[in-house]
């Protein structure tokens, strides 16, 4: 209860001195690494992203923007490479995360270039009907909800019509492990983790709040 009071307060207070609002959505395209048994889920998920935010007025080319985002992220096998237990060939995880990102703007005129970078909280939660974990030599099924920090990085384009916005950008999501379990051995490798790679893709629709000027 208390991370979500947290969450409201501090998009309240950057509400207060935003220069933009924006909404962004696309696609979300992710694989997955990990060390376990079949299936590898090595192949490529496509999925819908979707982003809300503020952004900070401008200082020296630097703005602030906080943003909520949520996003698909997973993996899946090939038609024949399917668990030996369960038969499922597909692992997804639900992924909502609030984050604030630095950014700089490389060209500040009516098309504005721009990276970001900063850090975000996830919410991860395993879809139903994916397994994995192991006990023994068996499989168990375990259901992942967890909080995990992570990284965002970004870069992308404006194009700022009056006090409208239309942009497109893309993000890159890092965290270290989605699920990290048991003991390291010889190669120095935990015995189970499963690990994400998450990139997207955004058209972004903003309004500029007051008169915006360029450098």
């Amino acid at each position: 209860m208390y991370r979500i009071i947290l969450i409201f307060f501090l998009f309240q207070n950057i509400s207060g001195y935003s220069q933009r609002i924006f909404s962004a959505s696309g696609v979300a395209i992710s694989f997955l690494d990990h060390n376990m048994l079949s299936p590898s889920y090595g192949g490529i998920i496509v999925r819908p992203s979707i982003n809300l935010g503020f952004e900070t007025k401008q200082w020296k080319r630097l703005s602030l923007t906080t943003v909520a985002s949520n996003f698909t992220s997973g993996g899946k096998g090939s038609n024949k490479e399917v668990s030996p237990y369960y038969g499922y060939n597909k692992m997804l995880f639900d992924n909502y995360s609030i984050g604030v990102t630095g950014n700089y703007y490389m060209v500040n005129k009516k098309t504005q270039f721009y990276f970001g970078i900063g850090p975000r909280l996830d919410y991860v939660r395993l879809e139903g009907g994916s397994y994995f974990g192991s006990s023994g030599n068996s499989y168990d099924p375990q259901f992942l909800r967890k909080y995990i920090f992570g990284v965002s990085g970004s870069i992308g384009v404006n194009f700022q019509l009056e006090n409208f916005i239309l942009g497109i950008k893309s993000n890159y999501y890092y965290r270290p492990y989605l699920y990290k379990k048991g003991s390291e051995d010889y190669s120095g490798k935990a015995f189970h983790y499963i690990r994400d790679n998450v990139f997207d893709l955004q058209l972004v629709f903003g309004y500029t709040l007051g008169k915006k000027k360029a450098d």
